[in-house]
Formats: structure tokens, C-alpha cells, sequence
């Protein structure tokens, strides 16, 4: 049964350096986050935790960054891209926010057989990873004892070569937002019993705390959904689609400073609207 480990394989030069991180694979798609450069400096992979191993464990969650094919191929459980019964974040997410940290590489996810698909692929370069199994076990479903874990094996390709080179940080919530914040939830029937109650406005919604919004019973899944919406249909530019600790990463390994609250005017603009 894989253990709670990631792994993170760089690929370079016909060689391959084997990274640890011993807990959760969302440590490896934080620093992922900030592009190929960023995972390959060393400095930063032992500032953030990460140890080199010379054998591959049984991980359940992989990540290799091959310089040489320019593939980021991510396998296995990360934690956070499908579980049983709800979708935290979608494949596409992650495809979002990844491609403009990857200009000139291809993607793949996996979410299953982590470890045996990351053999899989250095054996097809003509790399033997050292592994503490044999690397001819039979492909099999990375699961583990709890029950939210993924139970479908997925496989999503992304060819990113025709990509922009970086995008620009998001733009900062500002007058020329005024109106689209004031937007009534009941206008884009978005008025959630959960919601009715406490928020009568769009930024009402966006300044809200993911906490605050849990303690009403509105899930992650629903908070994205809407912000989403927010997005496409008011034009808003929100940064809160990307889970929190990708958008400390990007803070972390780009330097961007993200839009986290709303401009200084909000509360005269919603006490103006309300009358």
C-alpha cells in the first residue's frame, strides 16, 4: 500500500536526481507552481523540505520534470484533485494554472500507478530508477485505507508548447470594479440560502474568508463555482479560483502580489448602495 510520501524526479541531460518530501503531495505542486526553473534549483528544493533519496518508495504521489522531453508528468493522489463523491479541484485547474509557468512544455496527469508510471517513463529514455520494489510490478491503483480517497484512474494531456511565455500577476480590484462587486446575488441568481442572509453583494462574496464561508456551509467546491462565475460573467479578476497554497506558491517563487481584499472604498461604495 503507498505511504504518505511524495516524490519529485528531474529528468536532465540523460540523468535523474530523486527528490522526498515526507508528508503531502500538495508540497510538490506548490513548488511545481513556479516553473521549471524553480523546481530545479536546489536552494529552494532544500529550503522547502525536500531531501534526496537514492530509491524511490512506494509513493503516492510523484511529480517528474523532464528537462531533456520538457514533460512535467504528475502521477498518483496529490490530495487535492478528485475525491470520491465531490470534485475539489478539477484537472483543468491545475492545467490553468500550471501552463503559464511552462511555456514549451507538455503536461501529463495521471491519477493513478504514481510511482509505476514514473519508471514507466525514465525506462523510456533508458533510465532504470532505483525503487524499493521491482520495477516490472504490475501497474496497479494507488489507494489507500481512507475512504475520500481518489477511486478512478484518470489520464489528462495537455500540449502547452503554443502557449504564451508567463502571464502577468492578476490585475488588483479597483474603481473600474465598482459595479461588477455591487452586483446583487439575486441578479445572477446566485442568492444561496446559505448566503441570503449574510451577503447581498458580489464582494461581499469575494472579501469573504474561506472560513467564513464554511462556517455557512458553503463548501470549496461551491466557493469556486462562484467565483468562477464572477469571473465570466462580470469580468472580475479573481485569484481566489486557485487554492490557497498554489497561490502561496506563486507569491512565493514569482514574486507576484495577489489581490487579496477589496479596494479601501468597498465599505462607502456598499453603504452608498444600500442607501
Amino acid at each position: 500500500m503507498p505511504v504518505r510520501v511524495c516524490h519529485i524526479v528531474i529528468i536532465r541531460e540523460g540523468k535523474a536526481e530523486l527528490f522526498r518530501y515526507g508528508h503531502d503531495g500538495k508540497q510538490a505542486l506548490s513548488l511545481i507552481i513556479g516553473g521549471p526553473e524553480y523546481v530545479n534549483a536546489p536552494r529552494i528544493l532544500s529550503t522547502l523540505g525536500w531531501r534526496r533519496v537514492e530509491v524511490l518508495e512506494d509513493a503516492r504521489s510523484t511529480a517528474c520534470v523532464d528537462f531533456d522531453g520538457k514533460l512535467l508528468l504528475l502521477g498518483g493522489d496529490f490530495g487535492v484533485v478528485r475525491r470520491e463523491g465531490k470534485d475539489l479541484i478539477y484537472e483543468m485547474d491545475l492545467e490553468t494554472a500550471f501552463a503559464p509557468c511552462w511555456p514549451g512544455w507538455r503536461y501529463e496527469f495521471r491519477l493513478g500507478f504514481a510511482v509505476d508510471y514514473l519508471l514507466a517513463h525514465a525506462r523510456s529514455h533508458g533510465l532504470v530508477l532505483p525503487a524499493n520494489r521491482p520495477p516490472e510490478a504490475e501497474l496497479r491503483f494507488a489507494r489507500s485505507v481512507e475512504a475520500d480517497d481518489p477511486l478512478e484512474h484518470l489520464l489528462w494531456e495537455r500540449d502547452w508548447r503554443a502557449c504564451a511565455a508567463g502571464s502577468p500577476p492578476p490585475v488588483r480590484l479597483s474603481d473600474q470594479h465598482r459595479g461588477a462587486l455591487l452586483t446583487r446575488l439575486e441578479s445572477l441568481d446566485a442568492s444561496l440560502a446559505a448566503l441570503r442572509d449574510h451577503y447581498i453583494f458580489v464582494g461581499d462574496v469575494v472579501a469573504a474568508t474561506a472560513r467564513e464561508l464554511e462556517l455557512l456551509g458553503v463548501d470549496l467546491e461551491r466557493r469556486l463555482s462562484l467565483l468562477r462565475r464572477f469571473e465570466d460573467e462580470l469580468g472580475l479578476d479573481l485569484s481566489g479560483t486557485m487554492p490557497a497554497f498554489l497561490m502561496r506558491g506563486l507569491v512565493e517563487a514569482r514574486g507576484w502580489t495577489l489581490p487579496v481584499a477589496l479596494p479601501a472604498e468597498w465599505p462607502e461604495w456598499r453603504r452608498q448602495a444600500l442607501g
